[in-house]
Formats: C-alpha cells, structure tokens, sequence
C-alpha cells in the first residue's frame, strides 16, 4: 500500500498524459480505498481472534462479522483486480513505466492472493457445518472430509 501510494503521489499529473489514464487514476484510488478497508477488516479479525483461550471461546463469538465483512470486501477487490489487468495489459500505452510496472505488480499479486485464499478455504471450509457431540465424532468427521477432498477413499 505504501509503494502504491508513493507512486500515485509521485505521478498524479502524468496520468493523463497516456492512454487511458482517467481509469488509471480511478484504478488507484478505488485501490487505495479497498486496500484501507481490507487492512482494517483484517486488523480487526486479529483482534478479535486473539481475545479469549482454547478453552474460553466466548470472547471470539462475534468473529463472524469481520469475516463476512472480509468476504463482501473481496467483490471491490476483484472488480478493481479486473480493472486494473485491463488497463495494463490492455490500454497501458505512452504510460510511465514505473506506473505501468507498479500497476502490473499489483494485479499479479491481486491474482495470486485470490488464487491462495481459494485453495485455502477449499482446504479449511468444512461445507456441512457439522456440530460434534464429542471429540471422537468430530475427528471421525474431519477423517472423512479429508479423504473426501483428497479422494483417499
């Protein structure tokens, strides 16, 4: 968020110099805007995912909001990521270079982090929400969602 920031300060005047600039100097703000946002969601799931003990999960009943907040955050994110790969692999011509690599960064680590959380959550959500009644239920449970996803059947 800094170098992105520095840059779009430093070139503010030069976007409209190439084209397409007016959905460069859009792409940045819009990303600046959703980055703050994501920071700040993500600032706060830590918060509160620290509160509490293994034992004492109360303190961590609320977690779901930031999450959800997080989710639908994910939407602007991907619609900017778009955006952003359309203007810089598409109409980034007579552009600054530095403007145009920056750009270029950030869409491919956008991609890359989405990329990663899907495989993420395809490895950690558990589809059925189960609620066990004991230790053993829920480890017999997780046994065969594992083979399930990993087709160890």
């Amino acid at each position: 968020m800094v170098i992105v920031s520095v840059i779009f300060h430093l070139n503010k005047d030069a976007f409209y110099d190439c084209s397409g600039g007016h959905l460069l100097h859009t792409y940045y703000i819009g990303l600046l805007a959703t980055l703050s946002v994501s920071i700040f969601i993500t600032i706060f799931v830590v918060y509160i995912s620290t509160r509490g003990t293994i034992i004492n999960t109360a303190p961590r009943r609320h977690i779901i909001i930031p999450i959800y907040l997080k989710f639908l955050i994910a939407f602007p994110e991907l619609a900017w990521n778009i955006m952003g790969t359309y203007w810089a692999f598409g109409l980034s011509s007579g552009c600054d270079v530095e403007v145009i690599k920056t750009v270029k960064g950030v869409v491919i680590s956008g991609w890359g982090v989405g990329i990663i959380v899907l495989i993420g959550l395809a490895v950690v959500f558990d589809p059925l929400g189960t609620v066990h009644r004991s230790k053993e239920e829920a480890a017999k449970s997780a046994n065969r969602v594992w083979k399930a996803r990993f087709i160890l059947k």
